[in-house]
């Protein structure tokens, strides 16, 4: 996790230097939990459909990361919460990503796709995703991945 908010600090900086408007990046992770393993691109493939899918916006936009622990059904797990100020999503799109199919040939929003096909690979059916449309407006999605000791089990990063 250490690692993956590294890289999203640097995507961040990336995303400054090609927006006119200003965008923030706001953080709150539990400490606890920075040598946990999680899949790699699991935060910045969604700070980067953020500044993708709101270049148009002269508002300020905001994108939030919390990372802290969670119990779902009865099991400890990383709950990983990446919001924006943004547009948020359409119907369509809520729907395709809420589907528990793995969309393969996705035209739209392709990285959040792979993720989910990265994520069953890696924990089968131990994980769950929620992506809805905030109230106030912008785009969130929940990303629940289990804990075993310090560090997730990830053959495959």
């Amino acid at each position: 996790l250490q690692s993956e908010l590294a890289e999203v600090h640097d995507y961040y900086n990336i995303v400054l230097l090609d927006r006119t408007s200003p965008c923030i990046l706001n953080t709150q992770v539990d400490s606890s939990l920075m040598q946990c393993r999680v899949p790699s691109l699991i935060i910045q493939t969604f700070l980067e459909n953020t500044a993708k899918y709101n270049r148009q916006s002269d508002n300020l936009l905001i994108f939030d990361v919390r990372i802290e622990p969670a119990e779902l059904n009865g099991k400890r797990v990383i709950q990983i919460m990446l919001s924006d100020n943004g547009t948020g999503y359409s119907e369509e799109v809520l729907e395709r990503l809420n589907s528990s199919e793995n969309d393969l040939f996705a035209t739209k929003h392709v990285g959040i796709s792979n993720l989910k096909h990265r994520i069953a690979l890696i924990y089968k059916t131990d994980y769950q995703f929620a992506f809805y449309k905030k109230p106030s407006g912008g785009a969130c999605g929940l990303i629940y991945l289990p804990i075993t000791g310090n560090s997730v089990e990830n053959s495959q990063e």
